[in-house]
């Protein structure tokens, strides 16, 4: 709720979010929806994750 909230903007009010720290180190991030397809496809490989697939949609087997 609003406590719980509340607390973790106390956590991250003292902290520094820089990216030229990263940009330095010369790292890069993956786009947020490739990064959630992968792992949902992962999950589903290792059969961690059965799908429940919409009328008309299939799974690719490749």
């Amino acid at each position: 709720g609003i406590a719980r909230r509340a607390e973790r903007r106390a956590v991250y009010a003292g902290t520094d979010l820089r990216n030229d720290r990263t940009r330095a180190l010369g790292i890069t991030y993956r786009d947020l929806n490739d990064s959630l397809r992968d792992m949902a496809e992962s999950l589903i490989t290792v059969g961690e994750v059965k799908p429940v697939l919409r009328p008309g949609y299939s799974l690719n087997k490749d």
